[in-house]
């Protein structure tokens, strides 16, 4: 009898082990499917290329998932893009950016380097975890943003000059100077809504 009972005692508890494991499971599985980045061509119109792994010139299309590190080329028309749930970067004619997009939907590092062109940004949730960032950044400007829709747009004169001019449309944008050696300046400028500055660099 006692035999039975410490039998029964055994199975119940490898019963809990079991029920345990499988709840554990299905909970990681559930947050893995919660957190994971999707960066997606959301719409595109036009004349445009991606650059992956050496591969260059891959046709875009909407609903194509991009990977971090890829570069994107938009020759005519437009393209837009849509990071996680809540961030979308409209990307005008006659620009070209990379694009690394790191760690989760709940602690992402997003960073655009736009090289030459314009992107407007529109990050929908206000506010960023703190655990998160979002930013851009052109050859002579870093922008770091939580939550606001802002453009960026790269021109350059005759003489080679890069300006870029910032353009907060909704919220604030912090914005530092990088020099030509590649430093970057401590001291922060802000835009607010509805200002916009304009950063040019030169052998100085």
């Amino acid at each position: 009898m006692e035999k039975k009972k410490r039998r029964f005692l055994v199975l119940i508890a490898i019963s809990i082990v079991v029920i345990a494991t499988a709840i554990t499971i299905i909970l990681l599985v559930m947050k893995k499917k919660d957190s994971y980045r999707v960066i997606k061509i959301y719409e595109v119109e036009g004349t445009a290329y991606v650059q992956r792994n050496g591969i260059s010139d891959i046709a875009p299309y909407a609903n194509m998932l991009l990977e971090s590190g890829d570069t994107v080329r938009v020759e005519q028309g437009s393209m837009t893009l849509k990071l996680d749930e809540d961030k979308f970067v409209y990307v005008e004619a006659d620009t070209e950016f990379s694009l690394i997009a790191e760690g989760t939907s709940e602690n992402s590092k997003t960073k655009i380097s736009l090289t030459k062109g314009a992107i407007t940004n529109e990050i929908q949730d206000k506010q960023l975890s703190t655990e998160s960032s979002y930013e851009v950044n052109t050859p002579n400007a870093t922008m770091a943003v939580r939550g606001t829709v802002f453009r960026v747009e790269i021109t350059y004169d005759e003489d080679g000059v890069c300006y870029t001019k910032v353009s907060t449309l909704e919220g604030k944008v912090a914005t530092r100077l990088i020099y030509a050696d590649g430093s970057i300046r401590d001291k922060e400028v802000m835009v607010e809504h509805g200002y916009e500055v304009i950063i040019y660099q030169d052998d100085k």
